[in-house]
């Protein structure tokens, strides 16, 4: 239930594009996920932890709990306030950069998975 609050925040003062992928990965019960490159690489779902090679994480700083000036920092410490780790294990792979193992292009994730639901 805190998952489903978080990304109702966040969908009310984050960026809702962010808050619909978030409820497009809760159908893979966020263990899988979706990428497609510009070059035509894609996959439908495969698990995040294979993505990792290809995935720099980000590192999430603590939220104040007054901040709303970065997306993944107050969404994390909203998810942990709420006791609910669902989907904070994903998020540093999520807001980080993703490196496509075909062309080799580095880019955010959130492009990758963008593109993938516009394309299909």
């Amino acid at each position: 239930i805190g998952a489903m609050f978080a990304l109702g925040v966040l969908a009310i003062i984050g960026d809702r594009k962010h808050a619909y992928n978030f409820c497009w990965l809760s159908g893979w019960g966020w263990v899988d996920s979706c990428a497609a490159c510009a070059c035509g690489w894609n996959y439908e779902a495969i698990p995040f932890e294979e993505q990792l090679m290809n995935f720099e994480k980000i590192k999430i700083d603590v939220w104040d709990k007054k901040s709303l000036d970065n997306e993944v920092v107050w969404l994390n410490g909203l998810l942990e306030v709420a006791g609910d780790n669902t989907i904070r294990q994903i998020l540093p792979l999520v807001y980080g950069m993703g490196k496509c193992p075909d062309c080799g292009k580095c880019e955010p994730y959130w492009g990758w998975m963008e593109r993938f639901i516009e394309e299909y």
